[in-house]
């Protein structure tokens, strides 16, 4: 559960003791079960609520019979994706490999541009 997602928790301390204004900020965070999974819950929620992050998306895949991970997130987010990438937006992936797979094949279809991907991919 949340591979790799202690480096996101040091960016949103970091964000919330900077006094200047940030552009806009989403955390899409998904593992088996909110109760038991979610890593630096505390954290991502104080985060979210202060306003240091513009928005903390969850994906819990064991909680309802239809099985819901980050990527349908992010396929759900597709136009905020595209407009956030219009204002030179960064994309941070953590997470398996497929997984990361599906987030790539995800940002491809909101973005419009598997051009686009693959650069964002390449540069890391």
């Amino acid at each position: 559960a949340g591979t790799g997602i202690a480096p996101f928790k040091g960016f949103v301390q970091e964000f919330a003791s900077e006094s200047s204004a940030r552009p806009k900020t989403l955390l899409f965070f998904g593992c088996t079960k909110r109760d038991t999974d979610f890593l630096y819950k505390d954290v991502f929620q104080k985060a979210s609520n202060d306003k240091v992050l513009g928005e903390l998306v969850t994906a819990f895949s064991r909680e309802q019979a239809h099985k819901v991970y980050v990527q349908h997130r992010l396929g759900e987010r597709g136009s905020d994706l595209a407009a956030l990438a219009k204002e030179g937006a960064h994309f941070y992936v953590c997470g398996s490999l497929a997984m990361g797979a599906a987030v790539r094949e995800e940002l491809a279809k909101a973005l419009g541009n598997s051009d686009y991907v693959t650069r964002l991919h390449t540069e890391g």
